[in-house]
C-alpha cells in the first residue's frame, strides 16, 4: 500500500467538514429546537392568554359594569399579550444559522444584518428563562467597563447541549485569557461580578482563576 494514500479516516474527515459560503471552515453549528415543539409551546401560552383574558373580563362584569372603555382597554392588553408569542414565532423562524469559524461567531437572520462577532472578544452568555414563550441565551463581551448590552442572542425553547459546546470549546479560553491580563484589581472584580451572573460561573472556578491572575502579576513584575 502507498504510504501518501490518504487513510479512510481521514477521508471521512475532509468529508465530513463544512464550510460557508466565504469558504472558512465552520468549527461549530447551533442545532437548534424543533420547530414544531417550539409551535406547540407558542399555541399552548397563546390558549392560556385568551383563557386568562376572557376570565379576567367575566370577572370585571361582575364587579363593575364594564363600558366601552373598559373593553378597548382590555382589549388593548389583549392584543400586545397575544402578539408577543407571535413575534417570538418570527423571531425564531427568522433564525436562519448560527455558527463558528476559526476567528467568528456569526448569526445569520432571513430578515436583517448578519451578525458577525470576533472571537478574538471575550464573549460570554446568559442563559433567560423568564421570556416566555421561549428562552433566549444572550452573549456579552466581558469588559471592565460592566456589563453594558446584548451583542446578540439565540431563541430556543430550553438548554441547548450545542450551546454549552461552543462555551466549553471555544469562549472559555478566550474568556480566562483575557481576564488573566486584567492588570487592576477593581476591574478584575467587575469582570468576576459578571461572570458569576452568567452561564459561565459553572464552567469556571474564579477562585483558582484570580489565583492564576495574582502569581502571572508577581511573575511579571519580577520580571521587569
Amino acid at each position: 500500500m502507498n504510504d501518501k494514500e490518504p487513510s479512510k479516516e481521514n477521508l471521512n474527515s475532509a468529508q465530513n467538514k463544512k464550510y460557508d459560503k466565504n469558504g472558512d471552515e465552520i468549527i461549530w453549528e447551533y442545532e437548534g429546537d424543533s420547530k414544531v415543539w417550539f409551535c406547540i409551546v407558542v399555541a399552548v401560552h397563546m390558549i392560556y392568554i385568551y383563557t386568562f383574558y376572557r376570565l379576567t373580563i367575566d370577572q370585571a362584569a361582575n364587579w363593575v359594569n364594564p363600558g366601552f372603555g373598559h373593553y378597548v382597554a382590555f382589549l388593548g392588553l389583549f392584543l400586545i399579550m397575544f402578539a408577543y408569542p407571535l413575534y417570538s414565532i418570527f423571531r425564531l423562524f427568522n433564525q436562519k444559522a448560527v455558527y463558528a469559524t476559526k476567528d467568528k461567531l456569526i448569526f445569520k437572520k432571513y430578515l436583517g444584518k448578519t451578525k458577525t462577532l470576533s472571537l478574538e472578544l471575550p464573549i460570554y452568555g446568559l442563559h433567560r428563562l423568564l421570556r416566555c414563550p421561549h428562552s433566549t441565551t444572550d452573549f456579552y463581551i466581558l469588559s471592565n467597563k460592566g456589563r453594558l448590552f446584548r451583542v446578540a442572542y439565540i431563541i430556543h425553547v430550553g438548554q441547548d447541549e450545542s450551546i454549552r459546546e461552543l462555551y466549553k470549546n471555544i469562549l472559555l479560553p478566550r474568556v480566562k485569557e483575557y481576564y488573566l491580563n486584567v492588570v487592576d484589581d477593581k476591574e478584575a472584580a467587575i469582570c468576576r461580578d459578571d461572570l458569576l451572573d452568567s452561564d459561565f460561573k459553572r464552567l469556571i472556578d474564579l477562585k483558582a482563576l484570580e489565583n492564576e491572575r495574582q502569581e502571572r502579576l508577581k511573575n511579571d513584575k519580577s520580571n521587569k
